[in-house]
């Protein structure tokens, strides 16, 4: 998905107005006037860069001058303003969701979601959509213009002719505002050969079928609310509904600080009718600014794609005095792996004013082992502890995992996300100690019989 930053659509504004005073100012090329507006007549320019500012608290639109320097002042009789000034439109973003596969010739219907982040103006939008072939080739397009409110979302239909050859093909969106500012989104789909008639020999034979992957993102966190300096798991899952494998699946996000978040496994492959969990962490810094970021979610497979849209809402931190500053699972210098030990640590702070006692409580999936599922400890004001959990995954795989932290008469519960990786071709600590013994087992007996051989051979001769 593409997102350019908006235009500042220009216009020219007519202020008629009664008795001016004489107290206004003109400062190194800006000015400000305390007027009396009569009416205001709003007309569409296509202007060039303001060179001057004039701030006008009766216009709702941010405002530049124009290069003409056109204005009157004259004071004790009616005037006018002629000024050109600008509304800053936008942003905008867009998603597209095309059919998982159509039959050729037939109408391929996609919905298109349009998501206007301005606070303050609506804006008509032009949409427009075309199909695609693998080559780049335009099969079918259309185009129409939609109106989106401030702070609005807002879902269309398109539909266009599915091309007359089977295949992969991709849907494509963009939705151009204020002239000349874009977004775009795309989403493939499969075209299919018709059903053969229930009566009767086929007249046309049909080609070979084409086995292609589809994916589809079926769960994910449309609304995030997170405060500074804190963190959040959530699981995406991903399915495969095509009928051939999608190799290399991987999980992306856009429009978004790539610090803020992770993804695990960074990439998988998904058999057909399967799914895959991702693990999308969050962990806002501190002084991360305050407010919302619509981002978007995409899973891609090669030239196979699918998108979601999604909002992220910084808040300002509440001040507590236990903070839960991160959770991570890891095993020695790598992630979890199946059957495998490997530790979960909490890493806790204390930012009262006296020592305070933690008690910290893992539950773990039914598959799992752990040592100790319960770890108390005073921490010392001021400072941060970690506790570290032992655990034994079972099968590979996402996991959630909770913690529940005690302290005092507070409570606080928090979801970890844990991918468990296949363990290919590797040992436990205690499978490598069975398999020296056998060898070292294997050794000794060759050797006596080495050395019984000898032996038989010198009482031979």
């Amino acid at each position: 998905m593409k997102y350019e930053k908006p235009i500042l659509a220009s216009w020219t504004v007519f202020l008629f107005f009664l008795a001016m005073p004489a107290s206004s100012a003109f400062v190194n090329g800006s000015a400000t006037y305390n007027i009396t507006i009569s009416n205001i007549d709003y007309a569409a320019y296509d202007g060039h860069s303001a060179n001057y500012n004039i701030d006008f608290s009766l216009v709702p639109q941010y405002v530049g001058y124009n290069e003409s320097n056109n204005y009157n002042t004259t004071y004790g009789f009616y005037g006018g303003v002629n000024y050109t000034g600008y509304s800053v439109g936008g942003p905008f973003d867009v998603s597209i969701d095309a059919p998982a596969s159509v039959t050729v010739s037939s109408a391929a219907t996609a919905t298109v979601e349009m998501i206007n982040q301005n606070p303050d103006f609506g804006e008509d939008v032009y949409l427009e959509y075309w199909i695609i072939d693998a080559s780049g080739n335009t099969e079918s397009s259309g185009s129409k213009t939609v109106y989106v409110g401030s702070l609005s979302t807002v879902s269309t239909t398109v539909s266009l002719t599915a091309p007359a050859t089977t295949g992969t093909y991709t849907y494509r969106a963009r939705i151009t505002w204020s002239t000349i500012y874009t977004a775009n989104a795309s989403d493939t789909f499969t075209v299919v050969a018709a059903a053969a008639p229930s009566e009767g020999p086929s007249k046309t034979p049909s080609g070979p079928s084409i086995s292609v992957p589809v994916l589809r993102i079926t769960e994910y966190p449309s609304n995030i609310t997170i405060e500074q300096g804190d963190f959040k798991y959530f699981i995406v899952e991903v399915s495969n509904i095509g009928s051939a494998l999608a190799s290399n699946a991987m999980l992306l996000i856009t429009r978004l600080d790539q610090f803020w978040y992770s993804i695990e496994p960074q990439s998988d492959d998904i058999f057909a009718g399967q799914n895959e969990s991702f693990a999308l962490k969050f962990k806002i810094p501190d002084d991360a600014g305050i407010g919302p970021y619509n981002f978007s979610i995409k899973a891609v497979s090669g030239s196979v794609t699918h998108s979601v849209n999604s909002t992220l809402n910084i808040v300002a931190a509440e001040k507590t005095d236990i903070k839960i500053k991160d959770i991570q699972a890891f095993a020695v210098e790598q992630r979890l792996k199946a059957n495998q030990t490997g530790k979960l640590q909490l890493i806790i702070q204390n930012n009262g004013q006296t020592n305070t006692t933690v008690t910290v409580q893992l539950a773990v999936p039914g598959s799992w082992e752990i040592d100790s599922s319960t770890i108390t400890r005073t921490i010392t004001a001021g400072e941060e502890s970690i506790f570290e959990f032992t655990v034994f995954p079972g099968e590979a795989g996402t996991y959630e995992v909770v913690a529940l932290v005690n302290y005092g008469s507070a409570e606080e519960s928090r979801m970890i996300a844990v991918v468990v990786e296949e363990a290919l071709f590797e040992l436990t600590q205690e499978q490598l100690e069975s398999l020296l013994m056998i060898t070292g087992l294997v050794v000794i007996c060759i050797l006596i019989m080495t050395g019984l051989r000898f032996l038989r051979r010198k009482n031979i001769y």
